[in-house]
């Protein structure tokens, strides 16, 4: 019994250990942190170049005072095309850093209480045509959570524990 219970928590810790999280949904970010979306609008009718990109944050709850940051490309690297307030609800424009369809956004909100849901989408629009709305894909830190340390860790002295008693015997 013991061992099949080893047996599992190691598949769970090897398992969850190499998941990815990169997702496009509802984010909440708290007061203090920040949050990193990637845009690819490349693949959309009419395709860039674009002569407007609008990007519209998704708010869904009450403002907390921070920074919306725009990047020229994925992953915040690039120029910095620009900042706003973090009680802006559209940015639109005509920068040549975005207009190829490929940019990211960055929300780092004030240290205090408080925090903001948001779901930011974007279109592109060359010729007096629209793209599909575009979601934002959130890029997570590569910095592995401690409850996944912690599972990993436990699959690794399972394996210890299993091999120890398989010379015992």
């Amino acid at each position: 019994m013991i061992k099949k219970i080893i047996q599992i928590l190691t598949l769970v810790a090897c398992f969850g250990f190499g998941m990815s999280s990169a997702q496009a949904s509802l984010i909440t970010v708290n007061a203090g942190d920040s949050a990193l979306w990637n845009f690819d609008l490349t693949g959309t009718t009419p395709p860039p170049p674009f002569d407007i990109v609008s990007l519209f944050t998704g708010i869904t709850t009450t403002y907390v005072p921070g920074t919306y940051s725009l990047f020229s490309d994925l992953d915040g690297a690039g120029t910095l095309i620009g900042t706003a307030p973090s009680s802006l609800f559209a940015i639109i424009g005509g920068n040549p850093g975005w207009l190829d369809g490929l940019f990211s956004l960055q929300l780092a909100l004030d240290a205090g209480t408080g925090s903001m849901s948001l779901e930011p989408y974007a279109f592109g629009t060359a010729s007096d045509v629209n793209t599909a709305n575009v979601y934002g894909v959130v890029v997570d830190a590569a910095v592995p959570e401690p409850a996944t340390l912690a599972l990993f860790g436990l699959g690794l002295a399972g394996l210890g524990f299993a091999r120890k008693k398989k010379k015992s015997a």
